[in-house]
Parts: structure tokens; C-alpha cells; sequence
């Protein structure tokens, strides 16, 4: 499928595109922290060298992730996110 952007138009947009400490992210690790959680960040350990690692519970947040997320959300849903990703991690 051909581009629909110029070349010029598509350098832009991308560049615009930060990977790094997303608001998203910094709300999550920010709580993590917050409750007594530590983190790794960008462990190459693991394949993917996923953004946010919580060594001791074995779970991590993708960069991806951020992609699905538009509008900042408000913190419960949030909260109620990290909470179920937790459950999810104790099985």
C-alpha cells in the first residue's frame, strides 16, 4: 500500500512521536512507587525490553500499551487497572 504522506509529512509525524516517559506511564509508575512497589526500567533482560518491570512480582508494562491509551485517564480508573493487572500477576 503506497504512503499517503509526503515524505516530508511523514518524517514530521513521526518525530513528534515520544516513546519515553509518557504521561500514561509516569502516572503508573508514580503509583507503583507511591505503594511500595520497585521497578526496573527497560530491563533488556527481557525480550521486548519492556518499559516498567516489577522484578519481584514478575509482571511488566509495555510501551504499547501507551499506544491504546488517547486522553490521560482519570486516576481510578487507573488504580482500578493496576489493581486487576495485580490479581491477574498473584495467580
Amino acid at each position: 500500500m503506497a504512503d499517503v504522506h509526503t515524505k516530508q509529512q511523514r518524517s514530521f509525524n513521526m518525530a513528534q512521536i515520544k516513546g519515553k516517559d509518557t504521561r500514561p506511564e509516569l502516572l503508573v509508575r508514580k503509583f507503583l512507587f507511591a505503594n511500595g512497589f520497585r521497578y526496573r526500567l527497560n530491563d533488556k533482560k527481557l525480550p521486548g525490553k519492556p518499559d516498567i518491570v516489577l522484578p519481584q512480582y514478575k509482571g511488566r508494562w509495555e510501551s504499547s500499551m501507551n499506544e491504546q491509551i488517547k486522553d490521560l485517564p482519570d486516576f481510578d480508573t487507573v488504580e482500578r487497572e493496576v489493581q486487576r493487572h495485580l490479581k491477574k500477576m498473584k495467580l
